[in-house]
């Protein structure tokens, strides 16, 4: 998203990104070395840049909604059809920070006889 430098909206995207940086940071112990450092700082812009969803971008990530990629389809199930979802959601960590994590969701279908 553009905005005009020095308006409002510019103020509160950058606010918001201090206040996600703050609460990472909090939550996670620093190392001290400056090589450390920049190298967690490279894993936190990687997670929240190229592998965090996105509610106000369709479940996209920043980087995904730059490249102006569409979201995934949806599937619908209905009570009546032979198919039951099954869905298995795991959470993945970012280069072992446990802080920052990718959920990992895996559709599949069963026949409703076999559920």
């Amino acid at each position: 998203m553009r905005c005009r430098v020095g308006g409002w909206q510019l103020n509160a995207k950058v606010e918001r990104q201090f206040r996600t940086m703050k609460h990472w940071r909090r939550r996670a112990v620093l190392p001290l070395g400056r090589r450390a450092l920049q190298r967690r700082l490279d894993a936190y812009r990687h997670w929240y840049n190229d592998l965090r969803p996105h509610a106000a971008l369709d479940i996209l990530t920043p980087a995904d909604a730059m490249a102006k990629r569409l979201p995934p389809e949806p599937r619908t199930f209905r009570r009546r059809d032979d198919l039951v979802p099954v869905v298995t959601v795991r959470r993945r960590c970012v280069r072992g920070d446990p802080y920052l994590f990718v959920p990992e969701i895996e559709r599949q279908t069963k026949r409703r006889d076999a559920a």
